[in-house]
């Protein structure tokens, strides 16, 4: 009897877990590697930055995809970008390696030396949520 009262615990404490959801992907057909992250609002501030090192930023190598783990609240990410964004949007930021590597966050945010792409609920589902990389223009 001991054993299958744990062994409810262990499932209910499982059930109870949060699942990320890797619905996204994004892959870089670009020939460098990339630095990108997702924020729901418009701007890249210095706050959003301050206390991230530039090593937390995710990486892309040429030729490869990822899938960002976020895990939501039992939210999926349709729920998530049209209730947390202002604008029901997802923005990708894109970093190219040579300015992470030049700049200190604080001039590639004051000098725009990114990319910022907008990405509707609608988007992702035309593109069956795999965002393509090309070249930061």
């Amino acid at each position: 009897m001991h054993r299958f009262i744990i062994f409810i615990l262990a499932i209910l404490n499982l059930i109870g877990c949060d699942v990320p959801n890797k619905k996204l992907l994004i892959t870089n057909l670009s020939k460098d590697t990339i630095y990108y992250n997702l924020f729901y609002d418009t701007s890249l501030s210095q706050s959003d930055v301050i206390y991230l090192p530039k090593v937390y930023y995710m990486k892309i190598s040429p030729n490869d995809s990822v899938r960002p783990q976020i895990v939501f609240k039992g939210d999926s990410w349709e729920y998530s970008i049209n209730h947390k964004s202002k604008d029901s949007s997802l923005y990708v930021f894109y970093f190219n390696t040579d300015t992470v590597r030049k700049y200190d966050w604080k001039n590639i945010i004051r000098l725009h030396k990114y990319q910022r792409v907008p990405y509707k609920v609608k988007d992702l589902d035309s593109l069956h949520w795999n965002i393509i990389y090309d070249e930061i223009k």
